[in-house]
């Protein structure tokens, strides 16, 4: 008797499986684009050297020359 209602239970979940197309959280790795600008980090690497402040750059500066 138990047995017979995992199974009912069973059979709903494989059917709501099918009818949204299997597993909906898996992410589609393949499908993703490269971005056209270059990392944060090299970013900041030229805002660093553009800037050529003596005592160092500060993180406002750095931004305000990203952005």
């Amino acid at each position: 008797m138990y047995s017979g209602a995992a199974a009912v239970h069973l059979s709903k979940t494989e059917s709501k499986m099918e009818e949204f197309g299997g597993n909906t959280h898996v992410a589609n790795r393949g499908a993703r684009m490269k971005s056209n600008h270059p990392t944060y980090v090299v970013m900041v690497k030229e805002a660093i050297q553009a800037l050529r402040e003596r005592n160092g750059s500060s993180r406002q500066k750095i931004t305000k020359y990203i952005m």
